[in-house]
C-alpha cells in the first residue's frame, strides 16, 4: 500500500464518523490526481462493503469538484435508505422496511449467550425474527 493509498484510506474512516449530512473536501491539487483518489476511494469502499456493508452503504463518493482552483473529491455521510416500495400482483403497494442494525444485534445477542425470553423481551421479537432466529 502506498503512502496516497493510506492517505485515502484515513480520509474514508474519518467520513465513516461523520454525523448524516456532513461532507468531507479532500484535497487533491490537479485534476488527475483527483480523478486518482477519487479511484482509490471506491476501491477501499468496495473493500469495506465486503465486511461492513451497512457501515460503507452510508458514504457517497462524489464527482471531483474544483473550488478557488483547488481539486476535490466528497465523501459524504448519508442516512441509507431503509424503505423501500413493494407493487403486488394486484397493483397495490406496499411499505418494506429493513433494520440492518436490529438484526446485528439479535446476532450479537445470540453470540452472547441470551436466552430467546430475554432477546423477546429487551427487542419485542416480530414473527418474522422469531421465525429467521430461533426456529
Amino acid at each position: 500500500m502506498t503512502n496516497f493509498d493510506e492517505l485515502a484510506e484515513e480520509w474514508f474512516s474519518k467520513a465513516l464518523n461523520m454525523k448524516p449530512g456532513q461532507m468531507l473536501s479532500v484535497p487533491a491539487y490537479t485534476v488527475s490526481r483527483a480523478r486518482n483518489t477519487r479511484k482509490t476511494l471506491i476501491t477501499i469502499q468496495n473493500s469495506y462493503l465486503k465486511v461492513h456493508a451497512v457501515e460503507a452503504s452510508k458514504i457517497i463518493i462524489t464527482d471531483i469538484f474544483e473550488e478557488d482552483g483547488k481539486w476535490f473529491v466528497g465523501l459524504q455521510r448519508v442516512t441509507p435508505q431503509m424503505q423501500s416500495y413493494l407493487t403486488d400482483e394486484d397493483g397495490d403497494i406496499i411499505s418494506v422496511k429493513i433494520d440492518p442494525d436490529r438484526k446485528r444485534t439479535i446476532i450479537n445477542m445470540l453470540r452472547d449467550g441470551y436466552k430467546l425470553e430475554h432477546i423477546e423481551r429487551v427487542l419485542k421479537l416480530t414473527e418474522d425474527e422469531r421465525r429467521i432466529f430461533f426456529f
